[in-house]
């Protein structure tokens, strides 16, 4: 009996110690923008007219006449990772880069219960007005993705390319389609469920796995499903970032399923007509029937110009993050270009 009401006790105080940690992180917020910290590593910022800060880099060539492509990173790392993969490729392409940190990630300001839909209004247009850019392309990985769509979405006259990486698609659009949606899709809770105090657990495990066991943890689940170690400099960057993207503390917000898979538009609406979509046959975080759906849906439309790999090469989700396609030559950022002239399309 004794045995029992120990065990017992032991329970309930790790439980309300996990509980209250986690209240403690929700009722902290983010850490304080410090702008002797963010701009070490070359990161510009600016304030949109919420009063959010937006942290992103330029990166690649910067002549005035260079063609900009927005990269947008997915869920966990931050924008410095973009900077790290593609920085030489684009000065090999004399391509402008400008990669953005979302929503907490890194040193942005987070944004609780945001719609996706805002998101080029909210953070992507106040970078472009800094940076003086008119047209440009957008690529996004993953969760990056959405957020590529939501640009070519808001401003058609605008983006003249559209490059997306394994793709998502939206609970709704998943459902309507009877597609199976993306890994954890249909395990999250609402904001509305996050700010409650009975969720401190949850708070307390996603600061466990993305703060205090980072990046072990989050690289050996990206290691997971990859057939050897020859990409050991594309993890290792990974980890890193994933690292740097809690420097202002745990981003529990976005894990929110109205924020992952809510968006507030239809992607099938976006009328783009230079668009890349790549997404690896082997991948298990994405399932790849949805670009294959997303690139049958959008070369039936007139005028587009489409580009579709599949490829199963045995790097699961990071297929398109590897040596060989960062390569210029084999770069979703070239095949953007190529398709470009194409589309008798400029770029200012």
């Amino acid at each position: 009996m004794k045995v029992t009401f120990y065990l017992i006790f032991v329970v309930l105080a790790i439980y309300l110690i996990v509980l209250c940690f986690g209240i403690y992180l929700k009722n902290r917020g983010q850490k304080p923008f410090r702008k002797d910290l963010a701009t070490i590593d070359g990161r510009k910022f600016v304030t949109n007219t919420s009063g959010r800060t937006i942290a992103y880099f330029v990166f690649g060539d910067l002549s005035a006449m260079a063609p900009v492509m927005i990269t947008i990173h997915g869920s966990g790392p931050e924008a410095l990772s973009e900077v790290n993969f593609h920085h030489k490729e684009f000065l090999s392409l004399k391509v402008k880069g400008i990669a953005i940190s979302l929503p907490g990630y890194g040193f942005t300001d987070e944004n609780p219960g945001r719609i996706v839909r805002n998101w080029p209004m909210e953070d992507l247009e106040p970078v472009l007005a800094q940076e003086k850019v008119n047209t440009f392309m957008i690529m996004g990985h993953s969760q990056g993705t959405v957020h590529a769509m939501a640009a070519a979405y808001q401003y058609p006259e605008r983006c003249m390319g559209m490059g997306l990486n394994a793709p998502l698609l939206s609970l709704a659009l998943s459902n309507e389609l009877g597609l199976k949606g993306a890994i954890g899709s249909s395990g999250l809770y609402r904001t509305t469920s996050l700010k409650k105090n009975r969720m401190g657990w949850y708070w307390t495990l996603i600061h466990l796995t993305t703060v205090t066991l980072s990046p072990f943890l989050p690289v050996l689940i990206l290691k997971k499903g990859m057939k050897d170690s020859k990409e050991a400099a594309t993890i290792k960057e990974f980890g890193a970032s994933m690292k740097r993207s809690v420097v202002r503390g745990v981003n529990v917000w976005e894990t929110a399923l109205d924020v992952c898979y809510e968006w507030g538009f239809d992607p099938r609406e976006i009328t783009c007509r230079n668009i890349c979509i790549w997404h690896a046959a082997d991948d298990t975080w994405c399932p790849p029937e949805i670009g294959r759906w997303m690139a049958s849906y959008f070369r039936a439309k007139p005028g587009v110009i489409l580009n579709f790999k599949q490829d199963n090469l045995g790097y699961n989700h990071l297929t398109y993050v590897t040596k060989r396609f960062l390569d210029p030559k084999n770069s979703m950022t070239k095949t953007l270009l190529d398709q470009l002239k194409s589309t008798q399309q400029t770029i200012s």
